[in-house]
C-alpha cells in the first residue's frame, strides 16, 4: 500500500488587448500627468447657502397722471428692493384687475426699477393703477391715479335712421333670445316651385 505524486508548473502569457501605458514621447511626459489630474475624481464643492432676502419695499412711489390726452405716452415708474432677489415677482393691476400685456404696453423690471408704459394712452386706461412686489418674505404695493381725456374721435351716438336702429335692436334681441326659445320645432316647408318661367330670348348674336 502506498501513493505516488507528480506535479508541474503552468505559465500563461496573455495577449495584450488594451494598452495601459502612455504612448506619448518622453518630451511630453508632463501632458500625461495632466491627463491623470483631469481624469481623477473631483471633490465636490460645497454649495453656498441661499441668500436670505428681506421682504420687498418701494423706495419711490408711482406718480399720478391726471392730465393726459388720448394718444400721449403714459409712463409709470418706481424703485423697489431687494435688488437681485430671483424670487421677486412684479405684478400690475388696473382697477383691481390683473393687467394683460398688449401691443400698446411695455413693462420693465431691472436693477430695482419697475416701469410700465402705455402708448398711445386711451380713455379706458383711466383709473387706479397698482404695482405689487412680492417674494417669500411678503409683499408691498404702490398705486397712482391716471386720467386720459378722449379726443372725441369715436362717435357713440346712432347715426342711422330710426328704422335702421329698430331693425338692429330686433336682430340683437333675436340673437340673444332665451335658451328655451332656441329649441323650437323644425319648420316644414312646401315643395319648391317657380314663381316665374324662363323667357325665350331667341337667337343671340355673338359679340366681336
Amino acid at each position: 500500500v502506498g501513493e505516488a505524486v507528480t506535479s508541474t508548473q503552468l505559465t500563461c502569457n496573455p495577449n495584450q488587448k488594451i494598452i495601459t501605458k502612455s504612448q506619448l514621447p518622453d518630451s511630453m511626459s508632463g501632458a500625461y500627468k495632466k491627463i491623470i489630474e483631469i481624469e481623477a475624481p473631483k471633490i465636490p464643492v460645497p454649495e453656498k447657502p441661499e441668500f436670505d432676502y428681506e421682504a420687498p419695499r418701494f423706495l419711490t412711489q408711482l406718480q399720478s397722471l391726471t392730465n393726459l390726452s388720448e394718444g400721449q405716452l403714459a409712463h409709470l415708474e418706481a424703485r423697489v428692493e431687494p435688488v437681485g432677489d430671483p424670487n421677486l415677482k412684479i405684478e400690475w393691476f388696473h382697477n383691481e384687475h390683473p393687467v394683460g400685456h398688449t401691443a400698446r404696453m411695455k413693462t420693465i423690471h431691472d436693477f430695482g426699477f419697475v416701469v410700465l408704459e402705455l402708448i398711445p394712452a386711451e380713455p379706458q386706461d383711466s383709473g387706479k393703477w397698482v404695482c405689487r412686489a412680492s417674494n417669500r418674505k411678503g409683499q408691498a404695493e404702490t398705486s397712482c391715479d391716471m386720467q386720459v381725456k378722449g379726443m372725441g374721435g369715436v362717435v357713440s351716438e346712432w347715426q342711422s335712421t330710426a328704422e335702421g336702429k329698430d331693425r338692429i335692436e330686433k336682430l340683437e334681441e333675436y340673437i340673444h333670445r332665451p335658451r328655451d326659445q332656441l329649441d323650437q320645432p323644425v319648420r316644414e316647408f312646401d315643395a319648391p316651385y317657380f314663381t316665374q318661367n324662363l323667357v325665350d330670348l331667341g337667337q343671340v348674336k355673338k359679340l366681336m
